[in-house]
């Protein structure tokens, strides 16, 4: 697995929402070029801001529980990791919903 897609997967573990339904179904909603590379940036910028809030430890964790199958992990997550989590996740739908909105 690569790490971009790791890491996609573990921000979709740790928030209870998903960057957005749509990006799972890029395919099935016929996204145009420039929307898929606006949205495959979003993800990468999202996984970027996702590693410098957890710990190598917590990172680790979410690594193991992603290759056992785990769909729920609990990180331990300080409340000012839920906070900063919490406003990437609706940082990142608000982006997502207006690549969506451009179609």
């Amino acid at each position: 697995m690569k790490k971009t897609q790791f890491f996609a997967l573990i921000f979709s573990l740790i928030t209870t929402v998903i960057l957005s339904p749509s990006i799972a179904n890029a395919e099935k909603i016929q996204l145009t070029p420039s929307q898929q590379k606006q949205i495959l940036e979003i993800q990468k910028d999202a996984t970027t801001k996702l590693k410098a809030i957890l710990t190598p430890e917590q990172r680790a964790q979410a690594e193991a529980a992603v290759k056992n199958g785990d769909k729920k992990v609990n990180l331990k997550l300080t409340e000012d990791q839920k906070i900063k989590i919490k406003k990437l996740s609706e940082e990142a739908n608000k982006q997502v919903n207006a690549v969506l909105k451009s179609k």
